[in-house]
């Protein structure tokens, strides 16, 4: 797919802030989620912009779920969309499941691990590229940056927990 242009990065981020996921955005704009992430990493204005929306649609549901919770009325939509827009912040899992946060500790302590006692440098070095690369295709893209702005129209951090409280 050529480069996006303004109007199809413009759509990107109103299917966001709407909830929809980069995999139906893709597909609106007929190309693969591959190639849209491509788009994204090649752009930081359009990553940030997409950040925000993403943020901005899990926010609506955040305050729909903290009005709810304080009438008891329609919350259990909200909680729905957030189990499963987010399901390794919302979702159930079983007791003895691990997190991509836990998975991600564990793989950089077994890395610390492997470059105190490995003595041989080409062992060393292979054996952590090997973790690297395995991690990697384990966690994928579990594990994101975090995000600078929350909300919709420019909030800041700040004016969402400002509007959350």
């Amino acid at each position: 797919m050529p480069k996006l242009t303004a109007e199809q990065k413009r759509e990107v981020c109103t299917i966001a802030a709407v909830g929809c996921d980069r995999q139906i955005a893709a597909r609106y704009l007929g190309c693969t989620a591959a190639e849209l992430e491509a788009a994204v990493q090649a752009d930081g204005q359009f990553a940030r912009d997409l950040a925000q929306a993403e943020a901005g649609a899990e926010l609506v549901h955040m305050k729909n779920l903290k009005e709810a919770a304080q009438e008891e009325k329609n919350w259990r939509a909200s909680v729905w969309w957030l189990e499963r827009r987010s399901p390794d912040r919302y979702g159930r899992r079983d007791a003895r499941a691990f997190t991509p946060i836990q998975v991600q500790r564990f793989v950089e302590s077994l890395s610390t691990i492997i470059a105190e006692e490995v003595r041989q440098a080409d062992d060393r070095e292979r054996l952590l590229s090997r973790l690297d690369t395995l991690a990697s295709e384990v966690l994928g893209d579990a594990l994101q940056e975090p995000v600078e702005s929350y909300g919709l129209d420019g909030d800041t951090q700040e004016d969402a927990r400002e509007d959350l409280l």
